[in-house]
């Protein structure tokens, strides 16, 4: 399907959609990688489809009062909900998304500028220049980003961690630096001295762990209804190029009053500090 305006080139709304929609889940993706949402990639889909139909709408003459600000912002924050779920989270992702996308929308008419490439960027622009754009763009949040939020105040915060009849509460260290997800389900993940878990397990089970982390897994595995909750996931840290961190899925994690879908991570060597986990 095309349309065709005497000021611009043929636009072809299939390809309009389907452009669209890809930078929208890398976008949404983004967003919630900064800000360690977990990655509903599935929710990501339906909300970059949405993001898709939008632009192709706003794209046909009849509709091109769809590419007002007003409009725009109410997809955004659509999408967001679709993406984020509701709030408290939704807010933090949107402003980060609508963050992202500003930047990204800036990157692209600079480069394209400088490339010679005329017209409205996201309707004529390269794809080459689009993945260039974004991938600049991601390049440069990954830079600043860390250092502008190592810069906040840190706090400590209680954390309530239950598994099954158990729960324990621990005195967590709200780290911005921490940027650990699992890669499977995009959860975050909370590192804890295995002595202050202790409690959830059965007496004994986490004393004297090895420090291989498939061993750990072996040993823990072999305790009843365990095994499903064990991860392994990699990680990198200051003098470990690379590594694995043994994680279990609780049944709950409860950090200053608001529950978060976490793992929690059995650190390899003990926490040193007033606090004894860290997310």
């Amino acid at each position: 399907m095309t349309c065709y305006d005497a000021d611009m080139d043929v636009i072809y709304v299939d390809a309009l959609f389907a452009r669209n929609a890809v930078l929208d889940y890398l976008l949404l993706l983004a967003a919630a990688a900064l800000v360690r949402h977990p990655l509903r990639r599935g929710r990501f889909a339906l909300a970059a489809a949405l993001g898709g139909i939008y632009a192709a709408a706003a794209a046909v003459p009849p509709l091109r009062f769809l590419a007002g600000l007003l409009p725009a912002l109410g997809v955004s924050l659509g999408m967001s909900l679709i993406a984020y779920g509701p709030p408290p989270g939704l807010w933090r992702c949107w402003g980060c998304f609508l963050a992202l996308s500003a930047a990204f929308a800036g990157t692209v008419y600079a480069l394209g500028a400088l490339t010679g490439q005329r017209g409205v960027p996201f309707f004529t622009a390269s794809p080459r220049l689009l993945l260039l754009s974004f991938g600049g763009c991601c390049a440069a949040v990954r830079f600043f980003a860390p250092r502008f939020l190592r810069a906040r105040e840190r706090e400590i915060l209680p954390v309530a961690v239950r598994l099954g009849e158990r729960t324990v509460t621990l005195s967590a260290l709200r780290d911005t630096g921490n940027q650990l997800l699992d890669p499977l389900s995009g959860a975050e993940v909370m590192i804890s001295d295995p002595e202050a878990l202790s409690p959830l397990f059965p007496e004994g089970a986490l004393s004297a762990l090895p420090e291989d982390a498939a061993e750990r897994f072996r040993r823990l595995s072999a305790l009843p209804g365990l095994r499903e909750r064990l991860r392994l996931v990699p990680y990198t840290a200051l003098g470990t190029e690379r590594g694995l961190l043994l994680c279990f899925r609780p049944d709950s994690v409860v950090a200053g009053g608001r529950e978060r879908a976490s793992l929690v991570g059995l650190s390899p060597a003990p926490l040193r500090g007033d606090y004894n986990a860290i997310f």
